[in-house]
């Protein structure tokens, strides 16, 4: 059974800092880091992900993160703004994930654009698209920066229901406000480091 261990981590980023965070999540849990803007949520997930560096230890399966390749890592962090290969069709796109990734595309009602470019669709669908492609990944930990955003209330509970589908994965995702439904919640306004 896969385990992601935080320890001591300190994040830091522009003269922000905040923690420590010291939590534990295993196969099937799924956890939300909420609060205002500026709090570090971004910085807490590209820190998880071994983007941004970090003070303290980023354990998965109890090897530290960082000493471990990028591609190797199985972590796949999905920023707040959608990047996509703008010049492949949605269908390439989700292919580089795999199988999976093209099953939650048609849960969330994309068949009518798999052959449109990337580049031309709208926030909200690029939004679809990328969230399908992590939730769809090989990565036993996917992280989702603010993956409501852009997102109609219809599909943003499709969303919500396929990341509650994720039995084996470790997923993290953050709100400006607090949802129900997670097994683990960080409230970021409570992890400030003042001066």
């Amino acid at each position: 059974m896969h385990r992601l261990e935080l320890r001591s981590l300190i994040i830091k980023r522009e003269g922000f800092a905040a923690g420590p965070f010291n939590f534990v999540l295993k196969e099937g849990d799924k956890a939300l880091v909420y609060g205002p803007n500026g709090y570090g949520k971004t910085t807490l997930l590209m820190s998880i992900a071994g983007i941004l560096s970090y003070e303290g230890s980023v354990l998965l399966d109890e090897r530290e993160v960082r000493s471990v390749s990028l591609e190797r890592r199985g972590i796949t962090y999905a920023p707040a703004r959608p990047s996509l290969i703008n010049g492949a069709s949605v269908l390439d796109n989700l292919k580089m994930s795999g199988n999976e990734a093209l099953e939650i595309a048609e849960r969330f009602n994309l068949r009518s654009i798999l052959q449109v470019k990337a580049g031309g669709l709208n926030e909200g669908a690029r939004k679809m698209v990328q969230i399908a492609m992590a939730l769809g990944s090989s990565s036993v930990v996917v992280l989702i920066d603010e993956p409501f955003a852009f997102l109609s209330l219809q599909n943003a509970k499709l969303v919500l229901d396929e990341i509650a589908r994720a039995r084996e994965k470790m997923i993290v995702i953050t709100s400006h406000e607090r949802l129900e439904g997670f097994t683990s919640y960080i409230d970021m306004e409570k992890y400030q480091i003042k001066g």
